[in-house]
């Protein structure tokens, strides 16, 4: 299944002229202010989930009349939406119960297609045996019906996410060039590392400093620094308080900016440092757009280790008579 939903996204993407420009329903003409995508091109449900989420958004979830409206506005042939039956929910039966929108949010509306007394004919789990699992717009209507997925649909794709929170929905910003998006996948990009920290060496009460550069795609928004150090104590670093964000205090200086500087780096302190980088307008790779440099770490040069050979013996003694003959 992996591979099929891999070839049909590559599909889709390079279709280009199967997948319509994505237009928003706009909060002044009574809308939720998110964007719509009405793709074409066949795919079964579990494809176009696929597909949808690699791209930013997701199959559309119908939470009212006016909603089913607007999106058979954008298509007129049958089309998944996001709507699918858990067999696992604690209300499963068939063929009504268990239904859930993939977004998690609640099924406080429906329009299954009724029949000509006015009463519900869908879903009806026509296959049998817990088979119509998924739900399609009806093609040239509002209406939903359940069916199996065997046989691709065109779909529609739904854009409502506001990673940066700005109260703006970010595909919006996407399409009109405020946000950066160079790989395409409907998420804002988030500040580039160009120049990572590297491991020092210092010597007895010599400072240490740590270095990155970041820069972010075009926007205004300025790139933040937060320096951290692993803790020592948290044996897990996946943990949520395996690392300790830094303050200028206790020999730590420019913790909220490019160069971080310990004053006094004794070996106690050597613990591993990081830094986390967020703003630049970005959301990627993670939730509210925070990337981290490569975990780096100082060691401190014993001043006897005169030749740097990592050991005391007598050829420091040599290398400190040399050094001295040379009068350095």
């Amino acid at each position: 299944m992996k591979r099929a939903c891999a070839a049909a996204l590559m599909v889709a993407m390079a279709a280009g002229g199967v997948m319509a420009q994505p237009v928003q329903w706009r909060v002044e003409d009574g809308g939720n202010g998110h964007w719509y995508e009405y793709i074409s091109t066949p795919a079964l449900w579990t494809e176009a989930k696929f597909i949808a989420e690699n791209n930013g958004g997701h199959l559309v979830t119908i939470g009212s009349a006016a909603e089913g409206s607007f999106v058979r506005t954008l298509g007129s042939t049958v089309c998944w939406i996001g709507l699918f039956q858990d067999p696992r929910a604690t209300d499963y039966w068939e063929p009504a119960g268990g239904w859930r929108w993939l977004t998690g949010e609640p099924l406080s509306y429906t329009n299954w297609r009724i029949n000509t007394n006015g009463q519900p004919n869908e879903p009806n789990d026509l296959m049998g045996q817990g088979g119509e699992n998924w739900a399609i717009l009806d093609g040239n209507g509002t209406t939903w019906n359940d069916v199996r997925n065997g046989e691709p649909f065109a779909y529609c794709v739904e854009y409502s996410a506001d990673c940066n929170n700005d109260g703006i929905v970010d595909k919006g910003q996407i399409l009109a060039g405020d946000l950066p998006d160079a790989n395409n996948n409907g998420i804002p990009d988030g500040p580039g590392i160009v120049v990572q920290p590297t491991d020092q060496t210092v010597g007895v009460d010599a400072p240490v400093t740590f270095i990155v550069e970041a820069a972010a795609s075009s926007c205004s928004t300025p790139v933040t620094y937060q320096w951290q150090r692993r803790n020592p104590v948290v044996t897990d670093p996946a943990a949520t308080n395996a690392w300790i964000d830094l303050a200028d205090s206790g020999g730590f200086f420019g913790t909220r900016g490019p160069n971080l500087s310990i004053s006094r780096p004794t070996p106690g302190l050597a613990t591993g440092y990081r830094c986390k980088i967020g703003g630049g307008c970005g959301c990627e790779p993670g939730q509210g757009g925070f990337v981290y440099t490569n975990t780096v770490n100082f060691s401190v040069a014993c001043p006897a280790d005169f030749n740097a050979d990592g050991g005391i013996d007598f050829g420091d003694v040599e290398a400190f008579f040399e050094r001295w003959e040379n009068g350095c």
